[in-house]
């Protein structure tokens, strides 16, 4: 992909609205991170909140060097490093769209078509992203600024349609919960933010576009999402919302608005697209990421790799759940964001303040 392609903040914040709304559609039940009644609205918040702070780092670092990728400044101050790096963040924007495509495939395969052949839902998906790929960063932002625009109305129906089901019982008296559940599923939530890990390799290939800003207006955006969401499966769905893996599924088949009688398929579509965008922006940053560390190679042969090593490990989880849990706890743990947005910009500053006393 060539670096005069640029994009701007609202096609990257589409972007990266998109992959987080598909995030949330995927809840897999656990009670280590099930909250009752109005408990489950404090997480969104305490994790927004949380990650606002531990952004700071980053923010400076990225205000320093505007319009350049962390691997990039990786490369001013921390050149030997970087290599290590650049691994570490290929293998989470790796694991991130294996995920994507793991979960797309275990959903078609259990809620739709149940009969379907698994192997091949999940090729069919593979080879749609690779295409989507191969269209480059600029088309796919422009795709998502439609999905976004889709799913902000169809929530809207669905939301408006399950009105008649809301039973403010279900909230409850707040705290509740043990403050040892509520920290756990804090942390969960505040582990989903991998796209602020996608927004720090696209600097590059953006135009009239601020880290602070777009960074603070994404965690706005995810923040609102991951309340409304909350909100409408705590007071709709009650304790039977913590036990479906797929909730907003489960409130779209509740819902109906005359014509719109079947919301569930609007829903439908809505997951198809923001699970092939979310694959197809991680799989992208991850070519982009090889091609920092093969720059020999060319790109056409970095996307095969890529897709290839993607559709290879979703095959072998075909066997199972499709990794959906191990995915989801790995992430929820907070170790990625943990390492590629709090402690690689803290230590990046560091050698910056020590290169300038110099």
């Amino acid at each position: 992909m060539s670096r005069s392609v640029r994009i701007n903040s609202l096609q990257l914040l589409s972007m990266l609205l998109v992959s987080r709304f598909f995030t949330m559609l995927v809840a897999v039940p656990n009670r280590h991170y099930a909250l009752s009644g109005s408990d489950a609205l404090l997480p969104p918040l305490f994790s927004a909140l949380l990650m606002a702070l531990l952004l700071l780092p980053l923010i400076f670092l990225m205000k320093r060097h505007p319009q350049q990728s962390l691997t990039q400044i990786t490369e001013v101050y921390l050149p030997k490093g970087k290599p290590l790096i650049l691994l570490c963040l290929l293998l989470f924007c790796l694991l991130t769209a294996i995920a994507a495509a793991s979960q797309s495939e275990y959903f078609v395969s259990t809620a739709l078509y149940p009969n379907a052949k698994r192997h091949w839902v999940l090729i069919l998906f593979v080879l749609v992203v690779w295409y989507m790929v191969s269209m480059g960063v600029e088309a796919i932002s422009r795709v998502s600024l439609l999905v976004c625009g889709l799913i902000v109305l169809s929530f809207a129906l669905i939301f408006t349609g399950v009105l008649s089901e809301v039973d403010w019982l279900n909230l409850g008296a707040p705290f509740r919960d043990s403050a040892e559940t509520l920290a756990m599923t804090t942390v969960a939530y505040w582990g989903q933010n991998m796209e602020l890990v996608l927004l720090c390799i696209l600097q590059p290939y953006t135009r009239k576009s601020r880290f602070n800003r777009d960074s603070y207006l994404f965690l706005l955006g995810a923040f609102l999402l991951s309340e409304v969401i909350s909100f409408f499966t705590t007071v709709v769905l009650g304790s039977y919302g913590a036990t479906r893996m797929f909730p907003v599924f489960t409130l779209a088949a509740l819902s109906g608005h005359g014509f719109f009688s079947r919301l569930d398929y609007l829903h439908i579509i809505n997951w198809t697209f923001a699970c092939l965008l979310r694959c197809a922006m991680y799989a992208t940053a991850s070519v982009l990421l090889l091609r920092e560390l093969l720059p020999k190679q060319s790109s056409a042969r970095l996307r095969a790799a890529t897709m290839a090593l993607i559709t290879l490990v979703c095959l072998f989880l075909t066997r199972g759940d499709g990794g959906t849990r191990w995915f989801y706890q790995f992430f929820a743990s907070g170790i990625p964001i943990l390492i590629a947005v709090v402690l690689l910009p803290l230590i990046l500053l560091w050698k910056s303040r020590k290169k300038v006393k110099q």
